[in-house]
């Protein structure tokens, strides 16, 4: 890493403002563990970061601007697995209550930092109707970004179980799987 930040700053320079690292390569936040902030971000910028990147690092380059993404970075914190688990399992169960046979699925993501369409959980409801969205906000505890789809859905859920998405409750309505 000291290697890759060094490089940074020799193209750089007074440009690069930060280079920022999460704790473990397999730690992602928007599909980056390494964060570049430069004063600006003009067009070569990406291209030349990634030329100069290791192969275990997946850099987000930003503008100094772009508090939302330097303060994810720097305020990561990993969640404890357990906690992890029993929010989800206890945000499924109140989901079950709620959907009942309409719910399908529910998927977390390893870790409450990672994120697939800026979210770490996946709700699968038979159908999406009108109010399911609010519902299912309504009910998600603080860290839980839920995604509502629809279990025709194929590609967001192979999304989710393909970045080791752990099912948390699971409804198959007979002859169909999501």
């Amino acid at each position: 890493m000291e290697r890759f930040s060094n490089r940074l700053s020799n193209l750089f320079g007074e440009r690069l403002e930060l280079v920022a690292s999460l704790p473990s390569p397999n730690d992602l936040i928007y599909d980056s563990n390494v964060l570049v902030v430069l004063d600006e971000v003009k067009a070569d910028d990406l291209e030349a970061v990634a030329s100069l990147a290791p192969e275990d690092v997946n850099p987000l380059v930003v503008p100094s601007s772009d508090v939302r993404a330097i303060d994810a970075f720097l305020h990561y914190e990993r969640s404890s697995p357990k906690n992890w688990k029993d929010k989800v399992s206890e945000f499924a169960s109140c989901l079950s209550n709620l959907f009942g046979e309409r719910l399908e699925l529910v998927a977390s993501l390893p870790s409450p930092n990672d994120l697939i369409y800026d979210s770490n959980v996946l709700v699968v409801l038979d159908e999406v109707k009108a109010d399911d969205l609010e519902a299912v906000a309504s009910l998600a505890p603080e860290d839980v970004n839920p995604l509502v789809v629809p279990s025709s859905d194929v590609r967001a859920i192979d999304a989710f179980l393909c970045r080791g998405g752990v099912v948390e409750g699971k409804r198959r309505k007979q002859g169909r799987s999501p």
